[in-house]
């Protein structure tokens, strides 16, 4: 989706003998290659733990199925992050680093803030809102778009560092797949990666 490429086999391969092929970006985590989002943190689990049989009945609404069943068990993780020149810590409940305009299918991000072809990933971190008034004012902005600051930090980088604050492992999530515990990552951007196939019309 976030690359517009058509689903029918016929249209694909149109777009290869009609178009150029176009860079892309790819980022390593810990050595590991990922293609569009690292996550960890609310509602990153449901993404792989969601049973195939349910996602083949009844497609994307297993996916929140399965974010229902985590809420419950949402916790903040104290972290502290690098991004590039920029440091955070606090407490977050959920964290992404991406190249995608979607984020586990709920987040959107502005077009005109990614670009998939310009050496840097955006990185999304949510602080725990502590009152039923931050939660609102967190999930209303997130869904929105227009990110509540307070609690919502969006910036871009291509060297990002994050790691727990009492050394604890921290689970993730790579590309929709379980992507190990570790209490310390590395995430590095490596520009025009490969090229790839796909309508000229994004960046």
């Amino acid at each position: 989706n976030t690359l517009s490429l058509p689903m029918k086999a016929r249209k694909a391969a149109q777009l290869i003998v009609s178009e150029d092929a176009l860079p892309y970006d790819i980022g390593t985590f810990n050595g590991k290659y990922f293609t569009y989002v690292a996550s960890f943190g609310a509602l990153t689990e449901c993404s792989y733990a969601a049973p195939q049989s349910l996602k083949n009945k009844i497609g994307r609404f297993a996916y929140f199925y399965e974010a229902a069943k985590e809420i419950k068990d949402i916790h903040p993780i104290p972290l502290r992050v690098k991004v590039d020149d920029k440091v955070f810590e606090g407490e977050y409940i959920f964290g992404s680093v991406s190249n995608s305009y979607v984020i586990a299918k709920l987040i959107h991000l502005d077009p005109e803030f990614v670009c998939l072809n310009d050496g840097k990933f955006e990185v999304l971190l949510v602080e725990n809102p502590r009152t039923v008034k931050g939660w609102t004012s967190t999930l209303t902005s997130a869904l929105a778009r227009n990110f509540d600051e307070r609690y919502i930090k969006l910036v871009k980088g291509s060297h990002i560092e994050i790691e727990t604050l009492d050394g604890s492992p921290l689970p993730w999530t790579l590309d929709g797949e379980y992507g190990g515990d570790d209490s310390k990552v590395v995430i590095d951007v490596h520009k025009h990666a490969f090229n790839f196939f796909r309508p000229p019309l994004i960046n």
